[in-house]
């Protein structure tokens, strides 16, 4: 299949394997007088599986007035016990023209009339086919006539 550049130091690295499927290999070698010896024994290569998503969680104020904005924060949690911070790479929405996200999870509230209740959602697309939705179902948008009842150190 090739010549080895250090026989004393063999070595071939082999270009191209699946990402997602397991490789078989033997190898045979020649002498100085062209005899093949037999097969190798078999080794393996498994591709690394990345740890499943198993959720994404959204952080942020469950209060915002009215012609202002709030940022909020998404997390991707993995089977291995690890979260990443996807804010970035999220897709943000709500069920409201009154909150409007943009594309940093940050949300600008319009003016209500009255306090108005929002549903907010965070999307996360690990591979081509798993999506993650989180809802936020609790958030309010206050007129400025109803801030005082906000707690200000939320």
């Amino acid at each position: 299949l090739a010549e080895l550049a250090d026989s004393e130091n063999p070595e071939f690295t082999i270009q191209g394997l699946s990402d997602t499927e397991t490789s078989f290999f033997v190898a045979t070698a020649y002498d100085t007088e062209g005899y093949e010896s037999g097969y190798s024994d078999e080794v393996s290569y498994r591709p690394p599986t990345a740890p499943a998503l198993t959720g994404i969680s959204i952080y942020g104020d469950d209060q915002v007035i009215e012609n202002r904005s709030a940022d909020y924060t998404a997390t991707a949690e993995f089977s291995d016990g690890s979260s990443q911070t996807v804010t970035g790479s999220a897709g943000w929405s709500s069920n409201s023209e009154y909150a409007m996200f943009n594309s940093n999870g940050s949300l600008a509230a319009s003016e209500v009339s009255i306090d108005v209740t929002v549903t907010i959602q965070a999307s996360y697309t690990v591979s081509r086919h798993r999506i993650f939705r989180l809802i936020f179902p609790s958030l309010y948008i206050r007129t400025t006539a109803n801030t005082a009842s906000m707690n200000p150190w939320k």
